[in-house]
């Protein structure tokens, strides 16, 4: 089989997205499917025509732009990737500031989904959002778990610590304050429980409270493996209910079921799906309900987690996902 070379731009290869949706997956392809990634020092016309294809992971920078409209006057085809809507934040989200604050930012993005061949995105809804922003085509190519990457998360753990994880960062904390009513009942009537907040500090708790722990950031593979060895019975992720969430993927759903943990999340489609315990979106008392009912419930806990890795290890799997990736790249660089 021939090896296929692709020119692959990426804001940050090292980060959470690049984890999911660019470095994370070429990992498996380079060793399944026969794909060289290459990432360049600088872009130029010799160092990409030298490669077949140019796939580019969330482009929003000016430079970003300027190296896919160099690839096509060279006549390359272009794959780009967009994970989340990024013409809709609200004004509590910081990331708000990056790309919808300065117009030229979405100026960029718009002129990059009309330059792209294929547009991958993660869910339905950010697909039908960019469909109608005037891309050619769309394909949803949802993230992935790599069981590969994880063997030790094949252990069956029977036993469950009474914990309840939640992970964010700042862009999640208006997220968090939709349900915050709800969330500080469940702490105030479960004291057997602890209650962890990771990646960002639960500042926004109206008083502090025993039952309550934080953990720091870290990076991902300690990340993953730190949430599996915490063994959490149930781990949420509330989202505000806004186009920009209710297009968002269900990575921490794939966290929770690595972990062993029961799902709570909010009632969006991409949440609609086997083993997700869901609530309806900022409504504390749905929230409240939801994950009350798993900590009366020990056997609710443990039906979600096998419903959810028997429906993760069937549809999500990333060497799946993958096969998706290479029939669109084998498409265009031999159409």
């Amino acid at each position: 089989m021939a090896s296929y070379k692709i020119f692959t731009i990426t804001p940050n290869p090292l980060d959470p997205l690049s984890f999911y949706r660019a470095m994370g997956p070429f990992r498996r392809m380079r060793s399944e499917c026969n794909f060289e990634f290459v990432l360049p020092t600088e872009v130029n016309w010799s160092n990409l025509t030298q490669c077949d294809l140019v796939f580019a992971q969330r482009p929003f920078r000016k430079e970003h732009l300027a190296a896919l409209q160099l690839a096509k006057k060279w006549g390359m085809k272009i794959v780009v990737d967009y994970d989340d809507y990024l013409f809709d934040l609200k004004t509590d989200n910081p990331a708000w500031r990056t790309y919808c604050q300065n117009n030229d930012v979405k100026e960029v993005i718009k002129r990059v989904v009309d330059l792209a061949d294929t547009v991958f995105v993660t869910t339905t809804e950010l697909k039908q959002e960019y469909v109608n922003r005037g891309a050619k085509r769309v394909v949803v190519v949802p993230n992935g778990y790599d069981s590969k990457l994880f063997p030790y998360a094949k252990q069956i753990q029977e036993e469950r610590s009474k914990i309840v994880l939640w992970r964010g960062s700042t862009s999640h904390v208006h997220d968090c304050i939709t349900v915050l009513s709800g969330f500080e009942r469940l702490i105030t009537e479960n004291r057997d429980w602890i209650f962890v907040f990771m990646n960002q500090y639960p500042w926004f708790l109206s008083r502090n409270y025993p039952n309550v722990s934080f953990i720091d950031g870290m990076e991902t593979m300690d990340y993953f493996e730190e949430i599996w060895k915490l063994k959490p019975a149930i781990m949420t992720h509330p989202l505000s209910n806004c186009v920009f969430n209710r297009c968002k993927s269900m990575a921490c759903f794939l966290e929770a079921t690595h972990a062993g943990a029961a799902f709570v999340g909010p009632n969006f489609q991409e949440f609609d799906r086997p083993g997700v315990v869901n609530y309806e979106a900022e409504n504390p008392e749905s929230f409240y309900n939801s994950i009350n009912e798993l900590i009366e419930n020990p056997g609710l806990i443990s039906r979600a987690i096998n419903t959810a890795k028997n429906y993760v290890t069937t549809n999500l799997e990333l060497g799946l996902l993958n096969q998706i990736r290479q029939k669109e790249f084998l498409k265009l660089i031999n159409g």
